[in-house]
Parts: C-alpha cells; structure tokens; sequence
C-alpha cells in the first residue's frame, strides 16, 4: 500500500502465477513498460491506484477488481483484459492515452460500470477476437 513505483523497464508492479495481492493507494508512473501487468492466475484488487505516462499498456489484466484507480496518459491501452478472463471494473477514470481506453480481447469476459473514460486517442472501449 502507498508505494511510489517511477521509472521501470518491463511492469511497475507484476503479479504472476496463484498469487493474490492487494494493490491499494500506490503511485505507478513513467515506465517504459506495462503499468500494471497481472497474468497466469494470479487473482488481485486494485484500488485508489494512480497509473500514468507508462510506454505499455497502464493496467493489463486477468481475473480481478479493479475500483477507483485513475489511469492516465498511457500508451497502447489504459487497460487491457486479455485471454480466458473475467473482471470487474468499477469507478474508474481511464483518460489521454494514446491508444484505448479499454481494450478486451482473446475470449475475455469483462463488467465495466460506473467508469469515467474520456480524451483517449482511439475508441474508448473496443472489444476484439471474440471477447
């Protein structure tokens, strides 16, 4: 909780495998990767984050909550759900990002309510490849 995490080459914070974490009240900015990069398993919350100006997506991710975070400014997609996944996204601020906003792909199966997703350079929300 509470962490600062500026400047990393692959993902600010990565979970993988049968994890799970709580991410809640962290500051991730500035990577030339992936935000946020959550795979294979691994189950999180993240909530009350601030994910920006990453080169990568800001957030991508598999089965999980998502709540509150703002997600600013990223390259490719603010967020990513990918593969055989299901996940909510909840109260969340996805904004002036290059690429999409929301980008749900490769068989993912997503709930997004009460978002706020504005001024992306492409779609806001795109859903492909049978999501």
């Amino acid at each position: 909780e509470k962490n600062q995490v500026i400047g990393n080459t692959h993902a600010g914070i990565g979970l993988k495998g049968n994890s799970n974490a709580l991410f809640d009240g962290n500051y991730v900015s500035d990577g030339t990767g992936y935000g946020v990069w959550v795979q294979e398993r691994a189950v999180s919350t993240l909530q009350n984050n601030v994910i920006e100006r990453n080169m990568r997506a800001g957030v991508v991710v598999t089965d999980n909550a998502y709540e509150k975070n703002q997600v600013i400014g990223n390259t490719h997609a603010g967020i990513g759900l990918k593969g055989n996944s299901n996940a909510l996204f909840d109260g969340n601020y996805v904004s002036d990002g290059t690429g999409y906003g929301v980008w749900v792909q490769e068989r993912a199966v997503s709930t997004l309510q009460n978002n706020v997703i504005e001024r992306n350079m492409r779609a806001g929300v795109v859903v492909t490849d049978n999501a």
